[in-house]
Formats: structure tokens, sequence, C-alpha cells
């Protein structure tokens, strides 16, 4: 492909220019200097099954009938079948938008943390002040520097990439960092940032860094740190993810 560098390309830690693409089996980064497509770590570890989410995705979709039909308390109302399909859809866009803003608070405050430490001043708003705070809480508890935010890494061994949030030197050693919104921490994370230290090793010729995952409270000030000082273990976990994606969709 001709590759064309715009002010807002991606380029990968050793320096090569990347696009991101969508595929049907979700999102590749195509990397300058290679033929073939590297499929996203966290696209792969969507073939995991993940119990919180579902639970999530029950809850509220029984929130939202429980919601919809106190609406109708006390009405006379026949329960037809238009009813029922109108009740049905509302409930179906209401957890969509509950998604959508959950998806678009994460997106959000990796932007702002972002800011922050590129060294410019984001404006906080309501919405974003618990995760500010939280943010600022768990800075003045590390002594790392930052060094990259953003970072795209990927193996060329294994074939996969991912976007680091931010990497890290503590002493002599690197920290990769991945920030997270949710409600809990779940095992995939510490695979995803696991697949991150070790791509980030493998192309930098580099020891592989530790690998750390910080939740920051999004609805009070709340820190919830796991630091992963060995990625192997993590890592395979990973890799049999990786496996079980190529055998079905590769």
């Amino acid at each position: 492909m001709d590759w064309q560098e715009t002010e807002t390309s991606l380029r990968t830690i050793d320096d090569r220019m990347v696009n991101l693409e969508s595929t049907k089996h979700g999102r590749a980064y195509r990397i300058e200097g290679y033929k073939d497509l590297f499929p996203s770590v966290t696209t792969i570890l969507d073939i995991i099954s993940k119990p919180g989410l579902l639970r999530w995705t029950q809850n509220t979709a029984f929130a939202n009938v429980k919601s919809t039909l106190e609406d109708q308390s006390g009405s006379v109302q026949t329960i037809s079948t238009d009813w029922i399909r109108q009740t049905m859809n509302h409930v179906k866009q209401s957890y969509e938008k509950e998604r959508e803003e959950a998806a678009i608070l994460g997106t959000r405050a990796h932007k702002i943390i972002e800011q922050l430490l590129s060294g410019h001043s984001p404006v906080i708003d309501e919405e974003m002040q618990p995760i500010f705070d939280s943010f600022c809480q768990w800075k003045l508890s590390v002594d790392l520097e930052i060094t990259n935010t953003e970072a795209v890494v990927y193996s060329p061994y294994y074939g996969y990439a991912g976007t680091i949030d931010a990497i890290a030197t503590m002493g002599d050693s690197q920290v990769v960092i991945d920030w997270k919104t949710g409600n809990a921490l779940y095992p995939e994370h510490s695979f995803q940032v696991a697949a991150y230290a070790r791509a980030l090793a493998e192309i930098t010729h580099t020891e592989t860094p530790q690998a750390w995952v910080v939740r920051l409270g999004k609805r009070k000030v709340e820190v919830e740190p796991r630091k992963i000082l060995d990625v192997d273990p993590p890592f395979q976990s990973f890799r049999a993810a990786l496996y079980l994606w190529r055998s079905l969709y590769a």
C-alpha cells in the first residue's frame, strides 16, 4: 500500500508508520514494512468469555425492564403485541445507550490522562472529576517517570499489535501501564499488558518490562493497581487465546 503520513499518523515505538483497520474479526494494525495485518491484542482477547461483562449486561437489561414497567405502573395499558415490542425496543435502546456512555467515558478518561502526562491542563468536568482525582492520587504514590504515551508495539514473531497507554521508567527498569475505568479488574487485563510487555521487549531488544494495570474510580476517588512483575504466566494465557483466535479466524 502507499503510505501517506498525516499530522495524526500513528507510529510504532520503533518508528514505523501505522494504519488502523477494521476487519470482520475486529481491529487490526497495518504496519509499515509488513505485508500481513496484525490483529490487536484486545481483539484477540475478545475470544475469552467475560462473565463479569455478561453479569453487567444481564443486570442492566433487568434494571431497564424494571424501570420501563414501573413507568407504566398505575396506567391503563393493554399488554398488546405492539406494546411488548415497543417496551423491548426501549429496553434495548437503554442498554445500548449505557454501553455507549461507558465506552465514551473510558475514551475521555484516557485522553485526559494522556494530556496530563504531556504537560497540558485539560478541562475537568464533573463527570471526569473522580477519575482525575484518582489518577492524581495514584501519580503521587509512585516513583515513575513517564517516557511515552499511546505507544504502538507489535510482535513480528507472534503476529499481534497493540497500543500501550503509557511506558515509564523506574530506576533501571521499564514499566508498561494500562488504565482501566471499569468496575473491576479481570484476569484478561493481565494477559493484555503482558502481551504489550513482550512485544515491547521483542522490537526494542530489551529485557521484558514489568506490566501494570491501574483501575481508576469513575464514581468516587479510588485506585486499584495490579503489578505484574513476572509477565511470563499471563503471557502464556494470552498466547493460548492467540492460538485459539487464529484457529477460528486466521
